[in-house]
């Protein structure tokens, strides 16, 4: 197989990884829009009960206490959809790390004329490895948790602030809305990155153990990083496409860079020509095809500003 064939299933794999990560995202934001049409509900009954001369009635709420038990409310809402969207991830970062594991191993294959060295199925007990490992500093569930303690941390100081200023119901409701579609980009953030992590720590997990069980035949010479070439891709990225890593360092490698990343990690095997063109977007953002073989090489040839 040449090199030409190899980068359009990798262009491909990662094409459904992205569509795949996409349709996980998509009930999340639906359970953050269900989340804004409960709050509002139960705002405009509160506002009902309590309001006089349709403003808030900050003496009657403080009074009855109808504020704390709307925040009671609010923390049942966000502890369901925190734990919704911690196991939901949970089980979309283990499907992308079974298919990401056994594509690394089809690729090596591919590459080495059809021979099998490694079973493309990963162990369960490496996929429970993965979920645990954190990037950046923290794992994913407790992303997850801290977040829901912010918004409700935010949401609590938004409300208090909007009946003591005895703000409209509608500038209430206005208020949260913003909130919540800050919050509900943050978790598509959340889960679009986790999903691309853990994909790509699986990749590397298969390099490591074909490295182990047949690194004395010195086939594999390391793992190259290959990142997207247009003009979105941000300067840290853009400095680190190419770079051919040892898999003897391969932890070294972080899954991804930053929240969004497009990053890709694919085998460098020896013998096996890399010379052809890649994969790129001219300035116009229209498909193309260069030899660059590094970002800046990329840059200089379709003239991309060092700012992205």
């Amino acid at each position: 197989m040449d090199f030409a064939t190899l980068e359009k299933l990798v262009i491909d794999q990662r094409k459904k990884l992205i569509a795949y990560k996409d349709s996980q995202v998509r009930p999340l934001l639906q359970s953050y829009a269900a989340l804004l049409k409960q709050l509002e509900q139960d705002i405009v009954t509160l506002f009902i009960d309590t309001n006089v001369q349709g403003v808030w009635d900050w003496d009657t709420l403080a009074q009855t206490q109808r504020m704390e038990t709307l925040f009671f409310q609010v923390e049942a809402h966000l502890q369901r959809l925190a734990y919704t969207t911690e196991q939901g991830l949970k089980i979309s970062m283990s499907r992308a790390i079974s298919v990401d594991y056994a594509f690394a191993a089809y690729i090596t294959t591919r590459m080495l004329d059809g021979v099998t060295l490694i079973p493309p199925i990963i162990p369960q007990r490496a996929i429970d490895e993965i979920l645990r490992h954190p990037w950046s500093g923290d794992h994913f569930s407790g992303r997850i948790w801290h977040n829901k303690d912010l918004l409700r941390t935010t949401l609590r100081r938004e409300l208090t602030q909007s009946m003591v200023l005895g703000e409209s119901v509608q500038t209430t409701t206005c208020r949260l809305r913003s909130t919540l579609e800050t919050e509900a980009y943050k978790a598509e953030r959340l889960v679009r990155s986790e999903i691309i992590a853990a994909g790509n720590r699986a990749s590397r997990s298969y390099y490591e153990r074909f490295d182990a069980e047949y690194g004395d035949y010195d086939v594999l010479e390391g793992i190259k990083i290959l990142e997207t070439l247009d003009r979105k891709t941000c300067a840290i990225c853009r400095a680190m496409d190419g770079k051919i890593i040892p898999v003897s360092e391969a932890k070294s490698i972080k899954d991804i860079q930053h929240p969004n990343c497009r990053r890709t990690l694919a085998p460098v095997i020896r013998g096996f020509s890399s010379n052809i063109p890649r994969a790129a977007r001219d300035e116009n953002g229209k498909y193309v095809r260069t030899n660059a073989k590094t970002f800046d090489e990329y840059a200089q040839e379709y003239n991309v500003p060092s700012k992205y």
